[in-house]
């Protein structure tokens, strides 16, 4: 790879180190990076846990914004 370098860039061109070396390098490990945060997120995303609406009427019960009567009626309901 190293002679296709040289003769295409080095010769014609004279980008050498960049365009074989550096740009080359910088390119690979700025995909690597970018698929390694790409990972990243779709692995903190799956942990997350979504609240359910039993979870989310037990909680509005607990803080009193609902009364008991209401919180029995409400959830006789979501269990079906």
């Amino acid at each position: 790879m190293w002679w296709w370098c040289h003769e295409a860039f080095n010769g014609a061109f004279n980008w050498g180190w960049l365009a074989c070396g550096g740009l080359m390098m910088a390119v690979f490990w700025g995909g690597l990076l970018a698929l390694a945060a790409v990972i990243l997120r779709g692995l903190k995303q799956a942990g997350r846990r979504t609240s359910t609406a039993l979870e989310i009427l037990g909680s509005r019960y607990a803080r009193g914004e609902i009364k008991r009567e209401e919180y029995e009626r409400m959830r006789k309901d979501l269990e079906g």
